[in-house]
């Protein structure tokens, strides 16, 4: 169909340029490639060992059911999220995935606004903080409350901040642009604004990137961005290409059409 409008158009500029239709320059196709994301293989079982640890822990018994004097803990129950930085590795030096930096990927701006609606917001001084990925996150379904549905999808990046919103407008209700404003609830009247300036990579075609995620305990202390990374803790490295087909190539008249009646006998 497509290429039958491009014809009809060719033809009519060629007879009438008066009648044709202004040129349509192909776009790209639609995007179907997929931004860097991290699976948590076995996530769902190891989950349901957890949840089924944590009963036990409660309910004052071992796995054998019997009763036990004293809770036995590991450093897995001090476990509160994952704090995520990514890496752009050294194009020189591709074989060995040497990262030149690490940048956070939760890392809002210092600045802090006291917004409750009543009052202008005012910002409130803070020492540089970041935010975290959840260990554990699950949904349920209305119908069925008995069962719990997890992601594979540990974490994913797009290019921005994971802790805070994107600049620009967004599209509202009414369709017109505007300026997206985050609900706050009145129990814990902050707002954070921004990244910190120069804290965010940029995510481009041909560039290769490694994602580590460091551990975050309930009292929210974790190693620094720039802590040296155990071996083994961050992902191989990630060239980031595009999956979307090669567009098709433009079809141009390099001479007058010829057209043919069909005979009245066929």
């Amino acid at each position: 169909m497509e290429f039958s409008r491009i014809i009809d158009q060719l033809i009519t500029q060629a007879g009438d340029p008066a009648k044709a239709s202004a040129r349509d320059l192909t776009a790209l196709p639609a995007l179907h490639g997929a931004d860097p994301t991290v699976l948590y293989e076995g996530r769902a079982s190891s989950l349901a060992d957890q949840m089924e640890a944590d009963a036990r822990h409660t309910a004052g018994v071992g796995p054998d059911g019997q009763p036990l004097t004293s809770a036995v803990l590991d450093a897995a129950h001090l476990v509160r999220g994952y704090r995520v930085v990514v890496g752009i590795v050294d194009p020189d030096d591709d074989a060995t995935g040497r990262v030149t930096a690490w940048f956070p990927l939760w890392r809002p701006h210092p600045r802090l606004r006291h917004q409750t609606g009543r009052e202008p917001p005012f910002p409130i001084a803070a020492a540089p903080d970041e935010g975290h990925v959840k260990a554990t996150t699950v949904t349920h379904d209305q119908n069925g409350a008995n069962e719990l549905f997890v992601h594979q999808a540990f974490f994913g990046w797009h290019g921005w901040s994971l802790a805070a919103p994107p600049p620009g407008r967004t599209i509202g209700a009414d369709n017109q642009p505007q300026v997206p404003h985050q609900p706050v609830s009145d129990a814990f009247p902050l707002d954070t604004t921004r990244p910190t300036a120069g804290t965010l990579p940029a995510l481009r075609y041909g560039r290769t990137y490694r994602l580590r995620a460091r551990l975050v305990d309930l009292a929210g202390n974790s190693p620094s961005p720039q802590a040296p990374a155990v071996e083994g803790a961050a992902t191989n490295p990630i060239t980031y290409a595009r999956w979307e087909p090669v567009p098709p190539p433009r079809s141009y008249r390099s001479g007058p059409f010829w057209t043919e009646s069909p005979n009245p006998g066929w």
